[in-house]
């Protein structure tokens, strides 16, 4: 189901913000999948955030070389967050959805950080 929910995100996504479709590549079944694969690491990895930041940081840069600017990711985030609750239905609870605003509320930072030109790569904390 994972790759599903990659593929109605991005869906969304670009509904919403038409403008951001000329920054991926055109196959987003392999843009859903990547997705889904880096929000897997990032769930399993929760207990060690201070672990993923490298990962993030180099992930971070590789977006900004694409022209991802800090106001892209709130909209990332809010299809992303629209599009788990709209799978998981009634068991997106309050709760959950709060995690996921706090999960990538820390990961956008994160990134945004290490995005800037000057961002030394092990000095990124959240």
């Amino acid at each position: 189901m994972a790759h599903e929910v990659g593929v109605q995100f991005y869906q969304l996504l670009f509904r919403r913000n038409p403008e951001l479709r000329p920054l991926f590549g055109g196959d987003i079944d392999a843009q859903a999948r990547k997705i889904m694969q880096m929000l897997e690491l990032m769930v399993n990895s929760l207990s060690r955030f201070d672990d993923i930041v490298p990962a993030l940081c180099e992930f971070a840069r590789r977006h900004r070389e694409y022209g991802v600017v800090d106001a892209h990711y709130p909209m990332v985030g809010e299809a992303l967050i629209w599009t788990l609750a709209r799978v998981q239905g009634p068991r997106f609870t309050y709760e959950l959805e709060h995690a996921w605003h706090t999960v990538y509320q820390a990961i956008a930072e994160t990134m945004m950080a290490a995005a800037r030109p000057a961002a030394p790569a092990n000095d990124i904390r959240v």
